[in-house]
């Protein structure tokens, strides 16, 4: 009786191992991410024509194709460039914000210990720290407060076991500016037409040769549901995508 073998067959499609591109161009495609559970459907549509009692079939959409997958490594960049058209996404700048407080109760520090700062700068850069007030010793002096970088770049201070501070039973206002990260800003349209673009997938086998294939006019037809999973190393959050769009003139290469 045969024994049955494991796979050989290193030109095998896999399940997973995509990697989806997209852009405005052909050349100014980017990577998108990483994803999985992919599937590839034609929209080829077929009827059947009878000249002289002879049938034959008529084919059209022959270039139509579905792509359905999840997309994982997403972010809200991500998801407004393949959503181009009904979410518009502006950038908010880095804005200076002046006048920051933050409050330490009685008897919640200790001299010499740090004190991490609520609020930092983009780049985590010293800041401007424009007063410590205590509510028994008034302002403190600066050379009384030390301000340091501590692991992950967070800006702390801590006082001194000597000078202005006599003691620790009091409260303690620090007024300081930081200037936060920009941010990005989505709109949801009412109506619109989704943006259509360029998308490239790519899949390596098992032996390293790759299948590339060339997408243009596509356009994302799936609402938007993301699938926020835990915290663990392992959770990666994904999204639902479907998308359809046309290959281009020799743009299913297949490596062998």
């Amino acid at each position: 009786m045969p024994q049955p073998t494991g796979i050989v067959n290193d030109q095998r499609l896999l399940a997973g191992a995509w990697e989806f591109y997209y852009g405005t161009s052909l050349a100014s495609l980017i990577r998108i991410g990483a994803y999985r559970d992919a599937t590839i459907e034609s929209k080829r549509e077929s009827s059947e024509l009878v000249f002289d009692n002879d049938k034959i079939n008529k084919f059209k959409k022959w270039s139509e194709f579905s792509f359905k997958f999840k997309l994982a490594e997403i972010d809200p960049d991500t998801l407004a460039s393949i959503n181009q058209g009904w979410i518009t996404k502006t950038t908010v700048p880095w804005t200076l914000v002046s006048g920051a407080t933050q409050v330490l109760a009685p008897n919640t520090v200790q001299f010499l210990s740090l004190i991490e700062i609520e609020h930092q700068n983009f780049d985590f850069s010293a800041l401007a720290i424009t007063s410590v007030v205590g509510s028994v010793n008034g302002t403190i002096a600066p050379a009384d407060y030390i301000q340091v970088i501590w692991p992950g770049n967070k800006r702390n201070i801590y006082f001194k076991s000597w000078g202005t501070v006599t003691t620790l039973n009091q409260t303690f206002t620090i007024t300081y500016n930081y200037t936060p990260a920009q941010s990005r800003k989505f709109t949801f349209a009412e109506t619109g037409i989704a943006t259509r673009f360029y998308a490239r997938f790519i899949h390596e086998r098992p032996d390293g040769k790759q299948i590339i294939i060339d997408l243009k006019d596509v356009q994302n037809l799936t609402w938007l549901t993301i699938d926020f999973v835990g915290n663990s190393d392992d959770d990666v959050a994904s999204v639902d995508i479907e998308l359809n769009g046309k290959v281009i003139a020799d743009g299913f290469t297949y490596e062998v």
